[in-house]
């Protein structure tokens, strides 16, 4: 067609919807009723995600992305982001996932599925 086209394979494949829309989530900043609005359209779309599956999948990816910048903050210069940003973002995930954490009792496994 003349077209030329780009794809982004880092993470080519079939993967678990569940990590793709925590993914989203995390990437676009939503808050929990965002999140909420994400998991309601897609299962309006024929999509079988439970809500405490996005929730898990949530903080295994925000644990994920924090580590990340973290690594980048890191870096020598060159590296996809500044240190600054980098640390930014950080330290932003890093805020949510203790939030997070802070609503769970302590010693409550069961909110984990243990």
């Amino acid at each position: 067609t003349g077209r030329m086209w780009f794809v982004d394979c880092e993470y080519g494949g079939l993967g678990d919807p569940a990590c793709d829309l925590a993914s989203f989530a995390s990437q676009h900043g939503l808050d929990e009723e965002g999140s909420a609005a994400l998991l309601s359209a897609y299962r309006e779309h024929g999509g079988r995600v439970d809500a405490r599956r996005l929730e898990l999948a949530a903080w295994g990816f925000d644990y994920v992305q924090a580590l990340w910048y973290r690594a980048l903050a890191a870096a020598p210069p060159g590296a996809p982001l500044d240190r600054d940003t980098a640390l930014e973002r950080a330290a932003h995930l890093e805020n949510s996932l203790h939030h997070r954490a802070s609503r769970i009792g302590r010693g409550d496994n069961a909110a984990f599925g243990s």
